[in-house]
């Protein structure tokens, strides 16, 4: 069985063609049940969760990942998202490998919100804003850069370090990172606006975006998390998910939706999008939100080992 830690995650996905490898998972026939997700109550600090994610395809491969997501991990030192996926033989059940789960969620993750953005956001789009400043910050940012050609990419986050350290990694890369200098500004200004933070409250108010830009939402992944305000949601011509379980987990939609802000029904998944592309208005945002998949960790998993 091959072991792959975080740096060998990466380096291999960093050769690989994950967004083909997702095109082909979200219209293909790989099976995902509900996941298990638990509150594991912690006194001294904020309650942990705990993530157990299956997959599998006939005649390929069973994925399980495991994850735990404590937010106030990183005045330990410790990261927010820790955790393994096993990848076994659907023919055999012998395991196949074993890989880093955060470096895992951090690239898939990323490759799904670029996937989406490649349907949905501006063709010309040229500035980029990214809201938060985690191990998933500097992967997202690569990721769309992929599938836009941005002249200027501007690192928002609560700590003024944690934003240099974003902005010297991707600078050294060759992108056009800077810090956030004013982050109403910097929404006004966004062609593409990606949030990841572990946010109670909305981070992007809806009454400063433009009404061509694409908002793309993947911290909420609670009922009691919230990135973007109900007037975002209000304004947006088209609302897409990665999966339906998105309506029921993530406060950006469950709120909205209880509300009467939006309908369900009216809420687009990936999949379709991707079969037949909607067409966006000029006057009108979009949005995508995403809770995660076991569906694109088990296409990202297996893209990885062949590579």
């Amino acid at each position: 069985m091959r072991h792959l830690n975080f740096e060998e995650t990466l380096r291999a996905a960093d050769s690989a063609d994950l967004l083909g490898a997702l095109r082909k998972a979200f219209t293909g026939s790989i099976s995902t049940p509900p996941r298990a997700h638990y509150t594991i109550s912690n006194p001294d600090a904020a309650d942990g969760t705990l993530l157990i994610m299956p997959a599998w395809q006939k005649s390929h491969h069973i994925g399980v990942k495991m994850v735990t997501v404590f937010p106030d991990n990183p005045h330990k030192n410790i990261p927010t998202v820790t955790g393994v996926y096993l990848l076994a033989s659907a023919t055999t059940g012998e395991p196949v490998a074993l890989i880093n789960a955060p470096a895992l969620t951090a690239v898939r993750t990323a490759a799904v919100s670029a996937l989406a953005a490649d349907i949905l956001a501006p063709k010309d789009a040229k500035n980029f804003l990214m809201i938060g400043t985690g191990t998933l910050s500097p992967h997202m940012v690569r990721a769309h850069c992929k599938v836009r050609n941005y002249e200027s990419v501007t690192i928002s986050g609560r700590n003024t370090s944690k934003v240099r350290k974003v902005v010297d990694e991707l600078s050294s890369g060759g992108l056009p990172a800077r810090p956030c200098k004013n982050l109403v500004t910097a929404i006004e200004n966004a062609d593409v606006i990606s949030c990841a933070t572990t946010s109670t409250d909305p981070v992007i108010l809806g009454k400063y975006i433009t009404p061509k830009s694409h908002i793309d939402l993947v911290g909420s992944f609670r009922p009691d998390m919230r990135e973007g305000d109900d007037t975002l949601m209000e304004r947006a011509g088209i609302v897409m998910v990665d999966t339906k379980q998105a309506l029921h987990e993530s406060g950006d939609l469950v709120e909205p939706i209880a509300s009467g802000i939006l309908k369900g029904t009216d809420i687009i998944e990936l999949e379709s999008a991707i079969r037949k592309p909607p067409q966006r208005t000029a006057d009108s945002p979009t949005v995508f939100k995403s809770v995660g998949t076991a569906l694109a960790d088990l296409a990202v998993a297996e893209e990885i080992i062949s590579r």
